[in-house]
């Protein structure tokens, strides 16, 4: 009869760490994060307040060109638009679906 391996014992191995081939208890399998690690993040709902900026982030626009949303932005603001630069795919030279938006002044982007 062969050894399948397994000792026949159904409590050995709980409760404790298991070990490596090398002796030493495995990772808990968790990316190799130590208790601690992030403890500097704020807590939930509280977050650092961002100065203000020039450049205002436009994200879920899927497929809309420089253009397009020069367009909309001038229909639907007041404010004067310096550039806008779309991100396009590298491979497939599609949009990727998010820009950047720039602002002469620092009023027009609030």
């Amino acid at each position: 009869m062969r050894d399948s391996g397994y000792s026949g014992s159904r409590d050995s191995g709980y409760g404790r760490p298991r070990e490596s081939e090398y002796g030493r208890p495995r990772d808990s399998g968790y990316g190799g994060r130590r208790d601690g690690e992030y403890n500097d993040r704020p807590p939930r709902g509280q977050y650092e307040v961002v100065p203000p900026s020039k450049v205002l982030g436009l994200f879920g626009v899927k497929q809309a060109t420089e253009d397009e949303l020069r367009d909309f932005l001038a229909s639907h603001t007041k404010c004067f638009v310096s550039s806008i630069n779309v991100i396009y795919d590298r491979q497939t030279k599609l949009p990727r679906g998010f820009a950047f938006v720039y602002f002469d002044t620092l009023e027009d982007s609030n």
